[in-house]
């Protein structure tokens, strides 16, 4: 079963962004969100499996997910991370300037448009 973990009581008009450190002994069930999530390796290794696809993960690596990516970690070695929760809205102030930001496009156009198609496998 697939769990789906909420920020959405932590993230408000008051609190925009959601910030935690975890760590990880040895595996993380697979869940998702009900918001964006970035994801910063902090510490040691690990693999995260992402949409049934499995990337070796350490120190320094750096996901973004929207709420319908499902991930999860295994063989993780005492594996520490920062989790950033936050949800998209809070751009919409300032999304004309944003839209200029190098990755904007890639991150918010293409990948959405495109992971409805089943031949697009993303690298982002």
């Amino acid at each position: 079963m697939i769990e789906k973990y909420s920020f959405r009581q932590s993230l408000n008009s008051q609190n925009a962004i959601y910030v935690s450190y975890d760590h990880v002994k040895d595996e993380f069930e697979m869940h998702h969100h009900d918001c964006y999530e970035m994801v910063i390796i902090a510490e040691h290794q690990g693999k995260h499996i992402i949409n049934h696809e499995s990337y070796d993960v350490s120190r320094g690596d750096v996901f973004v997910f929207n709420e319908k990516v499902v991930h999860g970690f295994v063989g993780a070695n005492e594996l520490a991370m920062y989790n950033i929760a936050f949800d998209r809205s809070i751009f919409d102030d300032h999304h004309l300037d944003i839209k200029n930001i190098a990755g904007y496009h890639a991150l918010y156009t293409v990948e959405t448009s495109c992971e409805h198609s089943e031949s697009y496998r993303s690298y982002i």
